[in-house]
């Protein structure tokens, strides 16, 4: 068949774990897909005019492989790839005109395209559950994990503590700061839970209305450096003692096994897919300690317990971790991607006439259900 068309409009926006996904796949699939995007006004409205107007009379009726969560409603031949249900399972987080765009347009996408990509079990049964999509339409292909870079000089080490003032032992959060993130709640736990000799440093994107920049400087123990660079965040992966992630929602979930892949001992939430993701307990042999992400006392509790734990232990921790992150690669992601639009575009054509909607296949590495 002729190469799929690749639709990379949401490339222009800033980088979050959607455009790292979208990016990392344009990489890899270059040969395979055929890159398209607006010249010009590729985010807010006129970007999604041109994916609903523009782009289908530019496809010619060729496949289409959308990543972004969007594409064109009114074009059937094309695969989405919908990285979770949150704007349906929390509305009240997306307010105005961009919550109520995503709740009306997913459905009608989600219904009319051959099939769609998702990034976890746990996002497929939320997009079956809220989009109406029979589950035989949804292929599960988990992200990738980006490598650790090898390990860092001591004066990068050195260089960074400097910039930030961080001259003793941290606990690290990154990640932005809206409320699925759940940041203002873990300060909160953080000072409950009596921890000496840690301070909690937070790196991520600021949102005002939430969590105001510099907000938990004044608390005992609390760092809100904002946005570092990729340099520096390494080095603070390197340096941190371990990785403290209380997010409410995740598709997929990306930070805590980007700290386990860099040998950081994590904490996690018990939330929606982390644990599918990030795997078993410590206590069962695994990586991260969980907690609730709704409890500040298990969270206090898990912080406690964490500070108190042998070097032996948080050794096992980062090895255990290593070996999860390591099963997670953008070239697995990148061939299974491809493999699955190939075969939703395979079984459109083997139904001519139809609506195009495949009733065999659909999944990766599974039969239809």
């Amino acid at each position: 068949m002729n190469r799929i068309v690749y639709n990379v409009r949401t490339l222009s926006a800033p980088l979050t774990g959607v455009q790292r996904y979208v990016r990392e796949l344009d990489a890899r699939l270059g040969g395979d897909f055929e890159r398209v995007a607006p010249s010009i006004g590729a985010q807010g409205a006129s970007g999604h005019l041109w994916e609903q107007l523009v782009l289908p009379v530019r496809l010619g009726g060729r496949m289409l492989f959308s990543p972004g969560n969007t594409g064109p409603v009114g074009y059937r031949r094309q695969v989405v790839t919908i990285h979770d249900a949150s704007t349906l399972d929390l509305p009240d987080a997306f307010a105005g005109a961009f919550g109520r765009w995503y709740r009306w347009m997913l459905p009608r996408l989600a219904r009319r395209v051959l099939g769609v990509v998702t990034v976890s079990e746990f996002s497929r049964a939320r997009i079956v559950a809220t989009l109406g999509v029979p589950r035989r339409r949804v292929a599960v292909v988990h992200n990738g994990v980006t490598p650790a870079p090898g390990p860092l000089a001591g004066d990068l080490l050195s260089a960074v503590r400097l910039r930030y003032g961080l001259h003793g032992r941290f606990l690290l959060f990154v990640g932005s700061r809206d409320a699925r993130k759940n940041a203002a709640f873990l300060v909160k736990a953080f000072a409950a839970s009596g921890v000496r000799g840690l301070e909690l440093v937070l790196v991520g994107g600021g949102n005002d209305r939430l969590f105001a920049p510099g907000e938990g400087a004044w608390k005992p123990g609390v760092r809100v450096l904002g946005h570092v660079e990729d340099r520096d965040l390494e080095a603070l992966y390197a340096l941190a003692e371990g990785f403290v992630f209380p997010s409410l929602y995740e598709g997929f979930g990306l930070p805590p096994l980007e700290a386990m892949a860099r040998g950081c001992p994590v904490l996690c939430s018990d939330a929606t897919c982390l644990p599918e993701v990030c795997g078993p307990a410590l206590e069962r042999g695994g990586a991260p300690i969980y907690f609730s992400p709704r409890s500040e006392a298990s969270l206090a509790e898990a912080l406690s317990r964490f500070a108190g734990l042998p070097a032996g232990v948080r050794q096992q921790m980062a090895s255990a971790g290593r070996a999860r992150a390591g099963g997670y690669t953008w070239d697995r992601c990148a061939s299974e991607t491809l493999a699955a639009v190939t075969r939703f575009a395979a079984e459109d054509r083997r139904l001519p006439g139809t609506d195009g909607v495949p009733h065999l296949l659909g999944q990766t590495g599974e039969e239809s259900r």
